[in-house]
């Protein structure tokens, strides 16, 4: 993570690409209360990982793989607002306006089953980001 090479953005990929979804999801919901505080490990490590990623490849314009590893991480934490940043930004900043619709609408879709409001942070952007 402290390495801004391109072996270490390589490194990064390759670490998402061994999330298969998130940790003890087919397991039974009793079956590892022990382990919840290991479980949340895991999953900020995805969601780290992935922004990371994006962020670092959106510096240099690309969108497919920065893209990906959002994808890869809202597969297992679709509820955390920061991807859902990266992935405005990301389709913001190639020019992709209906992808960005499709991806506020999926946001707002989430925010309204779940009952909860959007971060300040994401409303901010969206602001931003349609205005243009």
């Amino acid at each position: 993570m402290r390495s801004t090479s391109s072996t270490a953005d390589a490194a990064l990929a390759h670490a998402l690409a061994l999330v298969r979804g998130a940790p003890f999801a087919e397991a039974p919901a009793d079956a590892y209360g022990w382990a919840e505080p290991e479980r949340q490990d895991m999953l900020a490590a995805i969601v780290d990982t992935a922004h990371e990623l994006a962020v670092r490849r959106l510096q240099y314009g690309d969108h497919r793989t920065a893209e990906a590893a959002i994808f890869r991480a809202l597969a297992v934490a679709p509820d955390v607002e920061l991807l859902h940043r990266d992935l405005f930004y990301a389709y913001a900043s190639a020019g992709a306006r209906d992808q960005l619709v499709r991806a506020v609408n999926r946001l707002d879709a989430l925010s309204r089953r779940t009952g909860r409001d959007l971060d300040p942070d994401t409303v901010a952007l969206l602001r931003d980001l349609l205005a243009a």
